[in-house]
């Protein structure tokens, strides 16, 4: 299942850092945008978390009472197959959006090297969780 991170804004700063031909500058902007980056990877992993427990419900448990397992079966189909889609598109997300850090550390780097005299220090990013 594919995620709904839009990935043409890392088009746009891949294309930024190319542009970039200051240490300074480069330094600035990769502060900035690993901030933004990790806030985003952030709330992805915290909603991943909150809707993890949806996958436990997926199957109704057994029940010998009809009623129940009705109830159960209208639960997982109302309630729980949809939690759960938003879960997957979540761990999509994840994958795209720890793809697209990767690119981007990756462009600055590249940046970094055509800037002589020019080293730049990154923010922790945990971007495997």
């Amino acid at each position: 299942m594919s995620g709904t991170l839009n990935t043409k804004v890392f088009d746009d700063i891949v294309a930024k850092l190319d542009g970039i031909n200051l240490c300074k500058d480069l330094q600035d902007f990769t502060s900035v945008i690993m901030a933004d980056l990790n806030k985003q990877l952030a709330w992805i992993k915290d909603q991943i978390e909150s809707l993890a427990p949806f996958a436990d419900l997926l199957e109704a448990p057994g029940a010998d009472l009809a009623k129940l397992a009705t109830w159960a079966e209208k639960m997982i189909s109302a309630l729980v197959q949809p939690g759960y889609q938003a879960y997957l598109k979540m761990m999509a997300d994840l994958e795209t959006l720890t793809t697209q850090i990767t690119r981007v550390m990756a462009a600055i780097t590249a940046a970094a090297a055509r800037i002589t005299s020019c080293a730049i220090t990154f923010p922790v990013t945990e971007i495997v969780g």
